[in-house]
């Protein structure tokens, strides 16, 4: 499967499910960690299949129990919105929040060399699982393998954007060979 792959200028802030009825709605799933991110927001970039599919003016938005659900101007069909499914709403870099220091949005995170305060090579983060009480960088070792690294304060010890490294302290085990997927 291959990894979605947002412009460094877009941030990515929900992600796009099946159409809703018929006139156009599409239910959206937030990916941002600010569920009102949407609320000011006119316009967005859809990206799917790392493909950018245009900038849509949002026409109305409107949350039914836990879900939420968005139409667009231009969108005024089922058959319409479903080419939209599996899409990813993204904004300008520049009209995202402002990060508090121990913050990073998480392209700035992936690509990034993960050395142990040892100073051995771990491998490149791949990726970031959103599981829960905490993200885990997916980290693809020199030998292929894999290394599910938790992205604790006890285990991330720094994390510099300039040389595009994350410096670890792994708990014992973390890195073993039989431990490797150990989160």
């Amino acid at each position: 499967m291959s990894e979605l792959r947002i412009p460094d200028s877009l941030i990515e802030i929900a992600r796009l499910h099946k159409p809703f009825g018929i006139a156009g709605w599409i239910r959206v799933s937030m990916t941002s960690d600010d569920p009102d991110r949407l609320k000011d927001i006119e316009s967005v970039t859809i990206v799917r299949a790392n493909r950018i599919l245009g900038t849509y003016r949002i026409a109305q938005k409107r949350v039914s129990g836990e879900s939420m659900y968005i139409r667009f101007e231009t969108i005024e069909s089922r058959e319409t919105a479903a080419a939209l499914t599996g899409g990813y709403l993204c904004i300008p870099e520049s009209s995202a929040r402002k990060l508090d220091p121990d913050e990073y949005f998480q392209h700035e995170i992936v690509g990034m060399e993960v050395l142990t305060v040892a100073g051995n090579r771990v491998g490149l983060i791949e990726s970031i699982w959103d599981i829960g009480p905490h993200d885990v960088f997916c980290v693809r070792r020199d030998d292929g393998s894999e290394a599910l690294i938790p992205a604790v304060r006890d285990t991330v010890r720094k994390v510099d954007l300039k040389q595009k490294q994350l410096l670890i302290d792994p708990p014992e085990g973390l890195l073993d060979s039989d431990t490797r997927d150990a989160v």
